[in-house]
């Protein structure tokens, strides 16, 4: 059978629904993430879908947050084809480094016994055993032992909701410009979507050297940008951050973290310490799919 690959749009979450048990379309609210889905034709030469690959982009690295293929559909060649068409666009995009987020919802899926073989297969190897992603309540995030830190020892960050709006575009400009800083999205520009409240940073004589900026996406958090030139400054930027959302959202609120590159994995060992349950993150390089494809 022939199939096509298409860039998915947010209207057509429904269409993949099957194939997007975590509501990962939901990550299309980024302007840096993209969907392609896999549309197999029958005899009469009608489409359906098949299967559905979620990743986005930040700075020069390109992250698969989530692949799947039915099962009755698995080594035809779709999950090959899906990967094929996200290389290609990271090749058109100046990205050097490929990740794919094996976390253990994977292993609870019927699509997603294979997944960590699959990827390995094809040019990624195994990076390190964490959780790679939280989805969960906030409730489930206060049961863990980062979040039980005495704040009265920290360092004070800002709330942005304190700022006036020409300092926070300052800020947002400043903070973009830390080259050491983890982000999952341009921060210049931003201020659509980001929430003020949760959204903390550090400031001396007006320049900001440090923050956390959290957008809110479909009633789900979202942190989106990360730097701090210390523990102590990381620590404080995540609690409070994480305080006031309690305190506006109350603890059911949803929140997504995702660890997307090789910076953010001493953080996700941190909070995540006392988790039980470790996902994977596989890594491949550009230029090994550039010599591939070239030989």
């Amino acid at each position: 059978m022939e199939e096509a690959i298409v860039r998915v749009r947010p209207q057509d979450a429904d269409l993949f629904a099957q194939f997007d048990p975590f509501e990962r379309l939901n990550m299309l609210a980024m302007p840096n993430s993209f969907a392609l889905g896999a549309l197999e034709a029958d005899e009469n030469g009608e489409y359906s879908p098949a299967g559905l690959m979620v990743a986005h982009t930040t700075e020069d690295s390109l992250c698969i947050n989530w692949m799947g293929v039915d099962s009755s559909r698995q080594n035809k060649g779709i999950g090959e084809k899906l990967l094929l068409k996200a290389y290609e666009i990271a090749d058109g995009g100046g990205v050097r480094n490929l990740y794919a987020m094996i976390s253990t919802e994977y292993e609870t899926r019927k699509f997603g016994k294979s997944s960590e073989h699959f990827f390995e297969d094809r040019l990624f190897e195994t990076m390190k055993e964490i959780p790679p992603e939280y989805i969960g309540d906030l409730r489930g995030l206060s049961k863990l032992e980062y979040m039980k830190q005495d704040l009265k020892t920290m360092p004070k960050p800002v709330s942005l909701a304190k700022l006036t709006s020409p300092q926070i575009k300052s800020a947002l400009a400043q903070l973009e410009q830390i080259p050491q800083a983890s982000k999952l999205c341009p921060v210049q520009g931003l201020k659509e979507n980001l929430d003020l409240d949760l959204s903390f940073v550090f400031l001396d004589a007006g320049e900001a050297f440090g923050g956390l900026l959290v957008r809110n996406l479909d009633a789900c958090l979202l942190p989106v940008y990360l730097y701090s030139e210390s523990p102590y400054e990381e620590s404080a930027l995540i609690l409070n951050s994480f305080n006031a959302a309690k305190s506006v959202y109350g603890m059911t609120a949803m929140v997504q973290i995702y660890c997307t590159s090789e910076k953010l994995i001493p953080l996700m060992e941190r909070i995540f310490a006392d988790k039980k349950d470790r996902g994977k993150l596989l890594v491949a390089d550009m230029d090994d799919y550039r010599a591939a494809k070239a030989g």
